[in-house]
């Protein structure tokens, strides 16, 4: 199925390619012509005129031809879009439609990962293991250790707005980690992202904004299981190594979601939400889902480090180092779930200062701040490097390069 597809879509770049080549040399022709007979027929001025004129007509014949030929299809596709339900109503129980077997949990993983989501609040480190006076008030217990490690967590807390009352900050370091990102986000709240948090501290801060945001993927999509399962299943990754959802993540992660495969919805969308095709809030909830997803996956087997594609694979193209580090990053897929919560959410600004308030309090109330980055140096070093070396790649590929680069971005901490 893959080779089809590619093969229709290369046939169909390749035939507008030959389109846009045919309107290219019908311009140029005609504003040689135009350029000939001023050469002709006029002085020097009139035939640098002619020249300069000719040109223009060329460049804007090629631009006409162009919108003309795309213009059926942009109408066509708004009109569609225009034409859309503006309200879906679910009648799934009046006609009693089976629901598709991918959108329900299956036995095993499935159903684990559905009672682990249930059962939440009885995880220690989604407790923010803090009092909850210390976000609204800024207490504190005086006896904190300033330690070198400590100081880090204060300053990343007041780059965050939450200042430890007492305390005065040390200048907030900036981040430790470069990737490109598409997601917007606000620059604190990036900034935390990229200064070397523990990888495991990034996994659970995800598990609560998803938490938080399921109720409106679920009152939208409410057939669909999977971004439940995603929830259970991170949770299980966060507690302890778990083979069966590290699998159900695996097959969650691929690819990516269409509101089509979602099952019966329920939503209200305007007439120009319709036009834009904007994303509802459910779908925005979606692909929250989606990104911890990959997250916990990542987090629990980044096999994207030592991944070989086979010659002619796509794939190859965009997996260089840099992206093959980038998207190992917890930090990568925790800037993509916190912009989908967002503007999921009713509110945005909201939404970002309630998650602001949160990844503080972890930063602040984290227990194992020191021994989660080392357990992740030392899985680096000892478990996937091994893997990468062993590699077989073409010799344009520095390995040793990419070795040094991974273990300088995925473990930016100074050692304990």
């Amino acid at each position: 199925m893959i080779s089809r597809t590619v093969g229709c879509s290369a046939a169909g770049v390749t035939c507008i390619e030959l389109v846009l080549v045919l309107v290219y040399l019908a311009s140029f022709v005609l504003g040689a012509q135009y350029t000939w007979r001023m050469w002709i027929e006029y002085g020097l001025a009139w035939q640098m005129a002619g020249a300069a004129v000719g040109g223009l007509i060329g460049i804007a014949a090629a631009i006409g031809a162009i919108l003309a030929l795309l213009a059926p299809f942009w109408i066509y596709l708004l009109f569609t879009r225009a034409m859309s339900p503006a309200v879906m109503v679910c009648n799934c129980e009046d006609n009693q439609t089976p629901v598709s077997e991918s959108l329900l949990p299956g036995p095993g993983a499935g159903l684990l990962s559905i009672a682990a989501s249930q059962r939440l609040d009885q995880i220690p480190e989604l407790s923010l293991a803090i009092s909850p006076s210390l976000l609204q008030n800024g207490n504190h217990d005086s006896r904190l250790p300033l330690t070198r490690g400590w100081r880090e967590r204060i300053a990343i807390a007041a780059h965050l707005g939450l200042r430890l009352e007492g305390l005065e900050p040390e200048p907030f370091s900036g981040p430790r980690i470069e990737y490109n990102s598409w997601a917007p986000l606000p620059r604190d709240i990036s900034g935390a992202l990229r200064c070397g948090l523990p990888p495991r501290l990034i996994l659970a801060w995800v598990i609560l904004l998803l938490q938080r945001t399921l109720p409106i993927f679920e009152k939208e999509f409410h057939q669909d299981t999977r971004p439940r399962q995603i929830l259970g299943a991170s949770a299980l990754i966060l507690v302890s190594a778990s083979d069966q959802a590290q699998a159900l993540l695996r097959e969650l992660s691929k690819g990516p979601w269409s509101p089509d495969h979602y099952g019966c919805r329920q939503a209200s969308r305007g007439f120009l939400d319709r036009v834009m095709d904007k994303p509802t809030p459910g779908s925005h909830a979606a692909l929250a889902a989606h990104s911890l997803a990959q997250l916990a996956y990542q987090y629990a087997l980044p096999d994207r480090l030592w991944m070989v594609y086979e010659a002619g694979d796509m794939r190859a193209g965009y997996e260089t180092p840099d992206n093959r580090i980038a998207w190992s990053q917890p930090g990568y897929y925790a800037e993509l779930a916190s912009n989908c919560c967002a503007r999921a959410a009713v509110e945005m600004a909201a939404e970002y200062q309630w998650q602001r308030r949160t990844l503080a309090a972890l930063v602040v109330g984290w227990r194992s701040w020191a021994e989660d980055r080392e357990d992740w140096r030392r899985r680096l070093e000892k478990e996937w490097e091994p893997r990468m070396e062993k590699m077989e790649v073409g010799a344009a590929f520095d390995k040793q390069a990419y070795m040094q680069m991974a273990r300088a971005r995925l473990a930016p901490w100074p050692n304990s």
